[in-house]
């Protein structure tokens, strides 16, 4: 049996892969009756958690967590610096006065509307959902002028990371509502079985649409990171020789380029260094030289010469959430440090400094 046979067979009966595919083809409500990709129906779902007085059992906390994430993608709106104290009040009073998955006025229809009352202050809140199309000829810039009619309006685009033109709107990913709302509601204690069951199947949802053909991923939970984590970990072999037989016509390039410096990146950080006694990974060794700069004093924005996306060190007062950096606080200040770098950039940053650090050899 060949070396490349050897590795299938031995995938199959990988712990990893049995339960990721366990969990890949577990149906949902949704798959079954074919709306997993409609966005009326996942429109009246985020509303229906949202909504307070709906019998999910979580009171306001998945719209407090909402309001914090849309603060967190844009301290900018004017709308929310007016009162972004009050969104981010771990109690605050909140009260909905209108809540519907479908708002219709002699001008737009809405695909979420909510008109809330926080502390006194009202305002309306508008979604307009796209899960796999893309912005109707000039509908946001419309919409925002539309909005107008209605209490300091704050407007948000939840897509499947398509743009809109209108830059009235807030922006926010099916992967921010997971990771800012679904999965923090899942790891708090008093939710209710059938809430946590219903959470838990359209976590199933997001993460696996089949449309012509294809699967589309909208969002994609820390379970499954985890699974496909240990998956390729323990198969990185197998996936090499998967990437090597792709043909030019199956693959640019440029694709296969991205794909093995990616797989590259993915090893450089399960590289080990052995730093002041530490056994760190190259993630957590920049991260730990980071701090160290910090609270000695030391500037770090000179480190950042390299202007690509390589750069290990990137230091910003207000930078949203970006993949490939973590966020890191320290005298009031927020940095957010590049630790998706390549492994030159991790040996530059160890040269400059002049530090002792030892790479490990498993």
């Amino acid at each position: 049996m060949s070396e490349v046979s050897n590795m299938i067979t031995n995938l199959y009966k990988n712990k990893s892969y049995l339960e990721w595919n366990q969990l890949y083809n577990k149906e949902t409500l949704l798959s079954i009756t074919r709306t997993d990709k409609d966005e009326e129906t996942h429109s009246l779902f985020i509303r229906y958690i949202l909504d307070p007085r709906e019998s999910h059992g979580l009171g306001t906390l998945p719209l407090e967590m909402f309001l914090r994430l849309l603060v967190v993608r844009n301290v900018n709106n004017n709308i929310i610096q007016k009162y972004m104290n009050k969104l981010l009040k771990k109690k605050q009073n909140l009260e909905v006065i209108v809540s519907v998955p479908e708002k219709t006025d002699r001008k737009a229809r809405y695909d979420i509307f909510m008109e809330l009352n926080v502390d006194g202050y009202t305002t309306t809140i508008i979604i307009e959902n796209k899960v796999l199309s893309s912005e109707g000829e000039y509908q946001t810039k419309k919409y925002a002028e539309y909005s107008k009619d209605y209490t300091n309006p704050i407007l948000v685009w939840l897509c499947n990371y398509s743009e809109c033109e209108s830059d009235k709107f807030i922006k926010i990913t099916y992967q921010d509502l997971l990771d800012f709302v679904i999965q923090p509601i899942l790891y708090t204690s008093f939710v209710p079985t059938n809430t946590k069951n219903l959470l838990k199947d359209y976590i199933r949802v997001l993460s696996h649409i089949e449309t012509k053909g294809r699967s589309v991923c909208l969002a994609m939970s820390d379970e499954e990171k985890n699974m496909l984590r240990n998956l390729y970990v323990e198969n990185k072999d197998l996936f090499g020789k998967m990437l090597e037989a792709l043909t030019d016509e199956e693959l640019t390039s440029e694709e296969k380029q991205t794909y093995k410096e990616a797989l590259q990146i993915s090893n450089n950080h399960r590289v080990k260094w052995s730093y002041k006694g530490q056994r760190l990974t190259s993630k957590d060794l920049v991260l730990t030289i980071v701090r160290e700069q910090l609270q000695m004093g030391n500037s770090i924005e000179n480190l950042s010469k390299y202007k690509m996306h390589s750069d290990p060190l990137v230091v910003a007062e207000e930078k949203t959430k970006e993949d490939g950096y973590t966020k890191q606080e320290l005298n009031g200040m927020t940095y957010y440090v590049r630790t998706c770098c390549d492994m030159k950039d991790v040996l530059n940053l160890i040269e400059k400094l002049n530090i002792e650090v030892m790479k490990i050899e498993d």
